[in-house]
């Protein structure tokens, strides 16, 4: 993958609209949840690659509305409920990932 901010963001936003929609629509059926680990693999790719999460959050309002199709993005801008979550979706990965002791692959112990 794309260890670049909008590489990464655009994952994170790909995956998460993905995973909304598909919530929405069948609920939470087999699909949601390869959905849902797209989000959760793309959320731990942004820690690998040394992302604190304020920064990821900020990151993700910058490029939001960049998720490589020209018609989602010009159309579907998140609400405020939806942003709140995935901020705790992300922060949720990010405190199992703290408290399952992770180690990025390559990191010195």
């Amino acid at each position: 993958g794309d260890p670049s901010s909008r590489g990464i963001c655009r994952v994170l936003e790909t995956s998460f609209r993905r995973v909304w929609l598909r919530l929405f629509t069948a609920g939470a059926d087999e699909n949601y949840v390869v959905e849902l680990k797209d989000f959760v693999q793309g959320t731990v790719a942004a820690y690998d690659a040394g992302y604190a999460l304020p920064s990821l959050i900020l990151e993700l309002g910058l490029h939001e509305l960049e998720t490589g199709d020209a018609n989602v993005d010009k159309t579907v801008r998140l609400t405020d409920q939806e942003r709140q979550t995935r901020e705790v979706w992300l922060v949720l990965v990010y405190l199992t990932l703290h408290r399952v002791n992770y180690t990025p692959p390559g990191a010195l112990p």
